[in-house]
């Protein structure tokens, strides 16, 4: 669905457009998921099925995808993180010639 943008201006420190659109020929008036364009200029947009006064930005599968891939990414950074220190200590130890039993343990030392 298209709606047109109307107007565009500050609230605050953010900058927020409006604009109207129809909805089985009702017309509605609303924000408008845009940063910034030009008065007059027509955007895409997607309304709730249950309340045709809302707008909303993207639908749900996206923002499930935007934030299922932030999860993974997360869990990857952390990921290899653990692996990049217990590389790190592996090569320390080789590095300084101390032999570790295969238990993770140093021999006592008399």
């Amino acid at each position: 669905m298209t709606a047109e943008v109307t107007s565009c201006g500050y609230s605050g420190r953010t900058k927020t457009c409006s604009g109207r659109y129809t909805v089985d020929s009702v017309e509605h008036t609303a924000d408008m998921p845009v940063e910034s364009v030009p008065s007059g200029r027509r955007v895409e947009i997607e309304v709730l099925a249950a309340d045709h006064s809302v707008v909303v930005s993207q639908s749900w599968l996206d923002i499930l995808l935007v934030r299922g891939g932030g999860i993974v990414l997360a869990g990857l950074v952390i990921g290899f993180g653990v692996r990049w220190i217990r590389l790190a200590r592996a090569t320390t130890t080789k590095l300084r010639g101390i032999k570790v039993h295969s238990n993770g343990s140093n021999p006592a030392v008399n």
